[in-house]
């Protein structure tokens, strides 16, 4: 089969389409027919040769994707058989078959779109787990999420409308903020303004709670006295 593989590293890594072997699947994996892969800063670094693992030359690239499962080991339920999956997988991702531990899996339901289901495995589960486990965020609360417009920020909107929060969306273009607007923010604050927290601010009347994202952590900040839950 077919694959795209890096066979130097670099800031501008060479890549090229080259043939692979398939192997025999072990017995709690699986093996899927690819539809979309996510590329993120992740690839970017290990490509660039900084990251703390170097596979050995060439390697498929990728590691997060969406696909149908052909195949399944011995180990495996049968009927994971023709399942779309969205997938985590450490053997490469820009191929046309890749192969994941069933474990690592996540079943999409059926239909569900291939492009958007590459970008569950990273994005989605971390926005989920830091609004709904590290935020504990309750309906009715308002999350301000900032660089809102990447794919972690989008999946950020989205999980928050369906844990039943209001979104707040910061980003730096009005291309950007149509776009938040378009995937479900209340409404968007011009992150380039070096006045924007006052015009949050002034937007919200100073009366909710935040849910703060970040690049790298989520917090919650009481901003004034009142609360959602308070109000009866």
């Amino acid at each position: 089969m077919q694959g795209l593989l890096c066979t130097a590293y670099g800031t501008a890594p060479t890549l090229e389409i080259g043939e692979l072997d398939e192997r025999v699947l072990a017995a709690d994996e699986v093996r899927i027919s690819v539809g979309a892969v996510g590329i993120g800063y992740f690839d970017w670094v290990l490509l660039s040769g900084t990251y703390q693992e170097r596979p050995a030359l060439p390697f498929a690239i990728g590691r997060e994707f969406s696909g149908r499962i052909i195949e399944v080991g011995a180990a495996v339920d049968p009927g994971a058989l023709g399942k779309m999956v969205a997938c985590i997988g450490y053997n490469g991702a820009c191929v046309e078959r890749a192969i994941a531990l069933e474990a690592h899996c996540i079943y999409l339901p059926e239909g569900f779109d291939a492009v958007n289901g590459a970008c569950v495995p990273s994005a989605y589960t971390t926005a989920l787990f830091a609004l709904m486990d590290c935020g504990k965020l309750l309906k009715g609360e308002r999350v301000l999420i900032l660089g809102a417009a990447g794919t972690v920020g989008t999946a950020a909107i989205h999980i928050a409308l369906a844990l039943g929060g209001r979104p707040i969306a910061v980003a730096s273009s009005q291309e950007k903020r149509d776009h938040c607007i378009a995937n479900g923010a209340e409404f968007t604050i011009d992150g380039s303004d070096p006045m924007w927290r006052k015009t949050l601010a002034d937007a919200v009347e100073r009366s909710i709670w935040w849910l703060i994202w970040l690049a790298d952590q989520c917090r919650k900040w009481r901003f004034a006295a009142s609360h959602p839950a308070d109000a009866t």
